[in-house]
C-alpha cells in the first residue's frame, strides 16, 4: 500500500511534453514491482554471502564489478547487433522503452558508440556519468557494509529513507519544472506508510497488540530436547567414573610392577 501511494502519479504543467511518459505509467509501475523482487533477492544472496564467508566488503564489492563488467562486456556486443523497428506513432511502445535512436534515426537495442559520442561532445554528461559512477560505488560499498555488520532489513529501512531524499530534492525549486516533484498528502502518507511497515517488520517497532509472547520467542522443544540433557549429565557421569576406574587400574599396575622390580633391584 506503501508504495503503492509513493508512485502515485505526479502532476506536471501543461507546458511540459509527457505524452509519452504518461501512456507508459502502467509498465513504469510493472518495471518497478520487478525491480524491487531483484533488489530484494540482492539483498538476501549478499547477506548470506557476507555471513558464511570471510570477505572484505570492498573485496566483495570489487568481484561483483569484475563479474558484472564481464557479463555486460558480452551482451552490450550482441545487443548491438540487435535493430528494432521504427515506431509507427509517437505514443509509447516497447521500441522507444528499450531501444535507442541514433544519430542515424536508426533504432537497436544498445548502441554503445553513440553513447560515447554523446557523453564526448558534453562536459556536464561526461562530470555526471563519472560522478554517478562514483556515487554508486560508495553506495554499493556502504550497503554491503551495513549487511554484513547488521542485516539486509537494516540495509532496507536505510534505503526506504534514501527514497525519501531523492522525493525531497526533486520538490526543490532548482529542479526543472517538467521534471519537478509536488508536494502530495497521499505521497507523503505513502512514505510514511512504506518506513514506518519496514521498522515494524523487521522489529524495530513493536506494536503493543502485535508484541510476541515468551512462548513465541522461544524455540518448539520436544521431549527428546527436554531429555537431552539429563542423557548428557548421565553420559558424563559415566565418563567420569570410566576415567577414575581407568586411574585406579594404572595405580594397580604402576604398585605391581615396583613389587616386581624391587627383589631384582637388592
Amino acid at each position: 500500500m506503501g508504495a503503492a501511494n509513493v508512485i502515485i502519479k505526479p502532476i506536471y504543467p501543461n507546458t511540459c511534453n509527457k505524452g509519452i511518459e504518461e501512456s507508459s505509467t502502467a509498465a513504469g509501475y510493472f518495471l518497478v514491482i520487478i525491480a524491487q523482487i531483484f533488489v530484494a533477492f540482492q539483498f538476501i544472496i549478499e547477506e548470506k554471502f557476507m555471513k558464511n564467508y570471510t570477505c572484505h566488503p570492498l573485496k566483495a564489492i570489487g568481484w561483483e564489478g569484475v563479474w558484472g563488467s564481464s557479463l555486460y562486456l558480452i551482451l552490450l556486443i550482441i545487443f548491438q547487433k540487435i535493430q528494432c523497428p521504427n515506431p509507427v506513432t509517437d505514443k509509447w511502445n516497447w521500441t522507444t522503452a528499450l531501444c535507442t535512436k541514433n544519430d542515424s534515426n536508426e533504432y537497436h537495442l544498445e548502441d554503445s558508440i553513440f553513447a560515447l559520442r554523446q557523453i564526448a561532445s558534453n562536459g556536464m554528461l561526461l562530470f555526471y556519468s563519472l560522478l554517478f559512477i562514483f556515487s554508486i560505488a560508495i553506495f554499493n560499498f556502504v550497503g554491503i557494509t551495513v549487511t554484513k555488520i547488521a542485516s539486509s532489513p537494516a540495509r532496507a529501512v536505510i534505503d526506504s529513507v534514501r527514497t525519501v531524499v531523492i522525493w525531497a530534492f526533486f520538490m526543490m525549486p532548482i529542479v526543472d519544472v517538467c521534471h519537478q516533484e509536488h508536494f502530495n498528502w497521499i505521497q507523503f502518507l505513502g512514505f510514511m506508510f512504506l518506513i514506518f511497515g519496514t521498522l515494524v517488520y523487521n522489529e524495530i517497532i513493536q506494536l503493543p497488540f502485535a508484541k510476541k509472547t515468551e512462548n513465541e520467542n522461544l524455540p518448539n522443544i520436544t521431549k527428546d530436547d527436554q531429555d537431552f540433557p539429563q542423557q548428557n549429565s548421565n553420559n558424563l557421569n559415566e565418563n567420569i567414573k570410566n576415567l577414575e576406574n581407568g586411574v585406579e587400574n594404572e595405580n594397580l599396575n604402576s604398585k605391581n610392577i615396583r613389587n616386581s622390580v624391587a627383589p631384582h633391584v637388592q
